[in-house]
């Protein structure tokens, strides 16, 4: 595809992967410009903590804790439900690990047979806390997208060199609607802030 024929990433969902990476790497100074940045563009406050909660994921608790303070510091609290959506966060196991299986089936197609074999080689209590955890209480949350979810997932992935993983994730934002155009921009993206 020529250049400019690719559909390039929108502005709404290029602030949301520039706080997940600022958020997931640390950078709290830059974090808080890109904050303002977002809510000047109407990205709202939901979707913001959504995108910065799914870095624990990624970056562990520190450092979406320290986003998501500075979240807090830097546009108030403009999100009435200060805990969050509460999603997830009492739900059945039973019921997570079925919503995460059928969004891991979305992402990764035919090859989440082979994936969870091969996690449940590395560890199995480490592929159970995939399912249900990161997939079926994290990553199915309302507030985002699954394609702007993957977008972002893929953009930390990069910046922290996970290639494995990088490239599974990559498949699953194609799988999830994103086209080449704006994984692009995201591994730009993600290489520029990296340097």
């Amino acid at each position: 595809m020529h250049e400019s024929q690719r559909k390039h990433l929108t502005i709404h969902d290029l602030h949301l992967v520039r706080i997940s990476l600022l958020g997931a790497a640390g950078r709290l100074n830059e974090l808080g410009k890109a904050l303002k940045d977002a809510s000047d563009d109407s990205v709202t406050q939901v979707e913001i903590k959504e995108a910065l909660l799914e870095t624990y994921l990624f970056a562990g608790y520190p450092r979406a804790i320290n986003a998501l303070r500075t979240l807090r510091d830097t546009l108030g609290d403009q999100d009435p439900e200060k805990s969050g959506s509460g999603v997830g966060t009492n739900e059945d196991p039973v019921v997570l690990e079925r919503k995460g299986l059928e969004l891991m089936e979305l992402i990764y197609g035919k090859s989440l047979p082979s994936l969870l074999s091969n996690m449940d080689e590395i560890h199995s209590d480490l592929a159970r806390w995939m399912v249900v955890e990161g997939y079926g209480k994290v990553l199915t949350r309302p507030g985002l997208s699954v394609k702007t979810r993957e977008l972002c997932v893929v953009g930390i992935l990069r910046a922290m060199d996970c290639e494995p993983q990088l490239e599974a994730h990559i498949k699953g934002a194609e799988n999830a609607g994103a086209n080449e155009g704006e994984i692009a921009d995201v591994l730009e993206l993600a290489v520029r802030l990296g340097s």
